[in-house]
């Protein structure tokens, strides 16, 4: 047998071999991986998650439906409202690209990192905005965020070597730069060869860390060849709940990048609805199930307690009234000319006085001024009764007294009558009024007590405005404007002997469009 015929045969015996040991679907299972990668709650109770999910080889698992994501917080079920993936529905992003330029990077590692910095900006979307940030003995911004291609290589292709290392410094100063974008998912990339080196750092390796946990920005970290404080890195990829990423030479840093920028483009944005949870400290569990296999991923976040009912504020010290001396004519009695002028002064008084008041009214329309909303808060709002299944045929307790007005919303739905039973005003499905888009959080309740009508803010985060100005508590009057989330409605007084008119009648519950 000659040496070519028995390298084929080893050959197929090496294929055969690795087709019999291939990972089968048992070990593709175990090796499915979620991970949450940002948690945004400025928005309670509504969470937005950036989420990653990868198969058995790292690789991101695509067209997963919100059917296959399952949201709980300390054994509560949430439910998930929507899943958008960040390709398929052009879910921005901000990114910040952090590059060590200490002096160590001088040549190839360098020229690698620019290569490696412009291959995942090409596989980002045209909407995503970056940043370019370099870091020395001192931490530069060399490009604000910005979506144009030409300025950032311009920034990446301006990157020189030299000097010290502030690296605890451009930890702390990426994540907050990354922090400052408004855009839905943010995130940075930082890639270091070395250790803080120097002392330029403006931050200590603890506060550094802090700050990611503070601003919970993910923060994919590279470590760049063998002197790099790999302590410190896998502590800083732990914070950021990040893998740490190595590339022991310059050559795999743009493959390094790519795998990066595949990984950010097809993040999930995985919305629920955490209204069901108490406040306090909380974990958000999210559970993937993909091809027969369940990964499952937490993020802590704090749920704010509801606001406190402002306290009223202490009553006007009346003034002390001085008795004028009495003047005495010739005859022993009182002058005409001081009654005159006692009677003017009574007037003048009288007037400044009711003008006074009026105004001291109007004032404490908002606030607590006329005593009826310091009682409102000392008693508990009336409780609704639970809503019929269809909201069109709920019966009316007593003819309508008042009405609300929308004012930015679709014709046809302009109007909802109020009468002397409470209602709650909002987007969730259990409001008795329910406004459209389902996104807004800020929910009221309305009802008529000692002949006015009530307002109670129910959010914990909406916002709820009277003429303008944020409120609690309020005692509505004829022509208010209350701002519920994005939603403007006028409130209106209707006179008693007034009946239903008839573009008001049959009119359905809900003003969704």
């Amino acid at each position: 047998m000659n040496k070519r015929t028995l390298g084929s045969l080893l050959l197929g015996l090496l294929l055969v071999l690795t087709w019999a040991l291939r990972p089968g679907p048992a070990l593709l299972q175990g090796a499915l991986e979620a991970r949450i990668d940002e948690l945004n709650d400025s928005d309670f109770p509504v969470l937005h998650a950036a989420v990653t999910v990868t198969d058995a080889v790292g690789r991101p698992v695509v067209g997963l439906q919100p059917e296959q994501f399952q949201a709980s917080a300390g054994g509560v079920p949430l439910a998930v409202t929507q899943v958008q993936s960040a390709a398929d529905n052009d879910v921005p992003m901000g990114l910040v690209l952090a590059f060590d330029v200490s002096g160590s990077m001088e040549g190839l590692p360098l020229q690698q990192a620019r290569e490696a910095g412009h291959a995942l900006i090409e596989q980002l979307l045209p909407i995503d905005q970056v940043a370019v940030l370099a870091f020395a003995g001192s931490v530069q911004v060399l490009q604000p965020f910005a979506a144009d291609r030409n300025a950032l290589s311009q920034a990446i292709d301006g990157l020189k070597a030299g000097g010290d290392t502030a690296l605890f410094q451009a930890v702390a100063g990426s994540s907050d730069l990354a922090a400052s974008s408004n855009l839905p998912r943010r995130a940075v990339v930082l890639l270091s060869d070395g250790e803080d080196f120097g002392g330029r750092s403006t931050i200590s390796r603890a506060g550094s860390l802090e700050t990611i946990r503070r601003t919970g920005i993910p923060v994919f970290v590279v470590g760049l060849g063998g002197q790099i404080d790999r302590p410190y890195l896998e502590e800083l990829a732990a914070a950021a709940r990040t893998p740490l990423l190595l590339a022991p030479s310059p050559e795999e840093l743009r493959a390094l990048y790519s795998r990066i920028g595949e990984t950010l483009r097809h993040q999930y944005v995985v919305t629920v609805d955490a209204e069901a949870v108490a406040p306090g400290e909380a974990m958000l569990r999210l559970a993937v199930t993909y091809d027969g296999a369940t990964a499952a991923a937490e993020r802590p976040f704090t749920v704010p307690a509801p606001p406190a009912p402002p306290a009223a504020p202490p009553p006007p010290a009346a003034a002390p009234v001085e008795e004028p001396a009495p003047a005495s004519t010739s005859e022993g009695g009182v002058s005409p000319v001081v009654i005159a002028a006692a009677g003017a002064a009574l007037l003048v008084a009288a007037l400044l006085a009711g003008g006074l008041i009026v105004r001291r009214r109007r004032r404490g329309r908002r606030q607590a001024g006329e005593g009826l909303e310091q009682r409102m808060q000392s008693l508990p709002a009336p409780e609704l009764a639970a809503s019929p299944a269809n909201e069109s045929e709920a019966p009316m307790a007593g003819p309508p007294i008042a009405e609300l007005t929308v004012l930015n919303g679709a014709p046809g739905t302009e109007s909802y009558p109020l009468s002397e039973a409470p209602a709650t005003i909002g987007s969730a499905p259990d409001c008795t009024i329910r406004l459209p888009n389902g996104k807004s959080s800020s929910r009221v309740r309305i009802w008529r007590r000692e002949g006015k009508f009530m307002l109670h803010n129910l959010s914990r985060r909406g916002r709820v405005a009277v003429g303008g100005k944020p409120v609690t508590w309020a005692v509505l009057e004829d022509g208010d404007e209350i701002e519920i989330g994005p939603h403007r409605l006028r409130f209106r007084l209707r006179p008693a002997a007034e009946g239903v008119p008839g573009f008001l009648k049959n009119r359905p519950r809900s003003l969704s469009s």
